[in-house]
């Protein structure tokens, strides 16, 4: 009897270390969307985010692990598709125009040549407005009266040379599609910050 409670004790204790976030991080759980447009549905749930520290240590890098469950119904004559992605933005990036060493003293010599003696390291940065992506995650096909769902677990998003605050928002549409009609539906999450 003792050793199977101590089994039971060890196997509850090694899932829960699997389910631990790494070092850092921060899991929200974000609010579910769903719309109705004429035949179609669409909808989102159960979205998380987890902030982590960036690998690289650098401060105008960001990192996430997203994850959801999409879902859609195709009340349509059509076939569709339920897609599903991520708008991120980044208010201030930066490029790197040029980097080297520059001389900062001269000596002036009789003849009236300057020649440098000391030099000092350059890089020359250029502020940029940011710009907003699409990062289109996964898409699957919807047969006519179908209801489809998909899972996203730990996807995971990196932005680089974001010098100002970035942001990121989830998008799941249905979008249906013949010979001279198009009708979609689409729902948007509620932005936060990476």
């Amino acid at each position: 009897m003792t050793t199977t409670l101590v089994k039971a004790v060890l196997v509850v204790g090694a899932a829960a270390a699997l389910t631990v976030s790494p070092a850092g991080a921060e899991t929200i759980g974000m609010a579910p969307h769903e719309k109705t447009l004429g035949a179609l549905m669409v909808g989102n749930r159960e979205e998380r985010i987890t902030r982590v520290a960036p690998l690289n240590m650098v401060g105008t890098t960001r990192e996430v692990f997203v994850g959801s469950v999409a879902y859609g119904r195709n009340d349509t004559d059509s076939p569709a598709k339920l897609r599903i992605g991520y708008h991120v933005g980044c208010a201030v990036a930066f490029t790197g125009d040029s980097f080297g060493a520059e001389p900062d003293i001269y000596a002036i010599s009789p003849g009236g040549d300057a020649n440098p003696t000391n030099f000092g390291p350059v890089a020359e940065l250029t502020l940029v407005p940011g710009t907003v992506e699409t990062i289109k995650i996964a898409e699957i096909d919807m047969e006519p009266g179908q209801v489809a769902e998909m899972q996203i677990d730990d996807f995971h998003i990196v932005v680089n040379a974001c010098a100002g605050p970035a942001t990121l928002r989830q998008y799941t549409a249905v979008v249906s599609k013949t010979t001279g009609r198009l009708a979609s539906a689409v729902v948007y999450g509620d932005s936060t910050w990476m």
